[in-house]
């Protein structure tokens, strides 16, 4: 709406005309409208093809955000052991399923969390990579959880879905520094258009490939065994950093092919062609729900885990008090007398 709006503006006070008059002197190697009204004609359909490309990168990125309540759903019924959810809701293969499927595997996997949290503090680890594990230890043994046996009072699956949902805000959440980001990028790729001739069919391709290669990092990563004393440079990445990496070239790639099947002269010129790239768009949906969304969180889930200690002790201390918040509530709602009803406030009344 505000780029709908500022191009109205700039229309209505001449910006279009005036550019007109001083463009030649400027550049003077490519063809150029020849009048404001083809400018406006232009900017107008430019805006409609971004704010669908805005669209259909939220229905994307919706997907992932389905994905990750599901797995939230699937660890918490497989850490409060509710079978009669998990027969309903069957846990997915894809999410945390490749970790565990059944509540013994589940606590299984929480006890090698915390021995794996435990390990990695020791000497054995270097002392860089010690030091975090140190500082997730340090908070567990404020409420006991190591040293006393009181695994109750660390909720993994709750870790779990708040490390998920961390990095699920990042693909969703279009900041200012991503549109600086995506203006320095449209500058470069017209700058590359303008003197070195590259075809913005090749653009897209280095997107698409981008986006390939951090699909397939997180492959990698998720089947990727790794020792709780590792300190490659693998344990320092950041799993929001690479989630990122991934949001911006998504974008691109939204809009370029918004301008392949919104475009009008695509389909009056190259009618077969708009329409395999509409049903390549449509079939791109379908796999990015079944298969990209869901490795997105499995990704998430597996670098939850150690040797993935990397700032994980603040997150540990407020899923913690978060718990123990929501023991609390249950534990008033079913002990505290019920003060006020609708039928004492009818008697009341009366």
């Amino acid at each position: 709406l505000l780029v709908v709006m500022t191009l109205w503006f700039l229309a209505r006070v001449g910006f279009f005309d005036l550019w007109i008059r001083v463009q030649f002197f400027i550049i003077t190697s490519i063809n150029l409208p020849t009048e404001g009204v083809m400018y406006v004609d232009m900017s107008f359909n430019v805006a409609m093809q971004l704010i669908v490309a805005v669209m259909l990168f939220f229905l994307m990125t919706l997907q992932i955000c389905y994905r990750a309540l599901q797995n939230d759903r699937d660890c918490k019924a497989l850490e409060l052991g509710a079978r009669d959810d998990l027969a309903h809701h069957p846990v997915s293969d894809i999410m945390i399923g490749k970790f565990a499927s059944s509540p013994e595997e589940f606590a299984a996997l929480k006890k090698g969390w915390l021995e794996g949290a435990s390990t990695r503090s020791t000497d054995i680890t270097p002392r860089a990579a010690r030091e975090d594990a140190l500082q997730v230890c340090a908070v567990l043994d404020e409420r006991g959880v190591l040293s006393d046996g009181n695994l109750n009072a660390f909720p993994l699956w709750f870790f779990i879905s708040q490390r998920v949902r961390r990095g699920v805000e990042l693909t969703f959440t279009i900041t200012a520094c991503m549109w600086l980001f995506c203006f320095v990028t449209f500058l470069g790729f017209a700058l590359l258009h303008l003197y070195l001739h590259v075809a913005y069919i090749r653009i897209s391709i280095v997107l698409a490939l981008i986006c390939v290669a951090v699909f397939v990092y997180m492959a990698v990563s998720i089947n990727n065994m790794r020792s709780v004393h590792d300190a490659s440079l693998a344990t320092w990445i950041s799993p929001m950093l690479v989630v990122a990496c991934f949001q911006c070239p998504l974008f691109f790639l939204c809009f370029v092919a918004t301008r392949l099947v919104v475009s009008i002269w695509m389909w009056v010129y190259f009618f077969r062609l708009a329409l395999f790239f509409s049903i390549v768009l449509i079939a791109f949906l379908f796999l990015f729900y079944l298969y990209v969304a869901p490795m997105i969180v499995a990704y998430l889930i597996k670098t939850s885990f150690p040797p993935h200690t990397h700032g994980s002790a603040t997150l540990v201390r407020d899923v913690m008090d978060e718990h123990e918040i929501w023991k609390m509530r249950e534990d008033l709602r079913t002990t505290a007398p019920r003060c006020y009803t609708p039928h004492t406030s009818r008697n009341l009344v009366l």
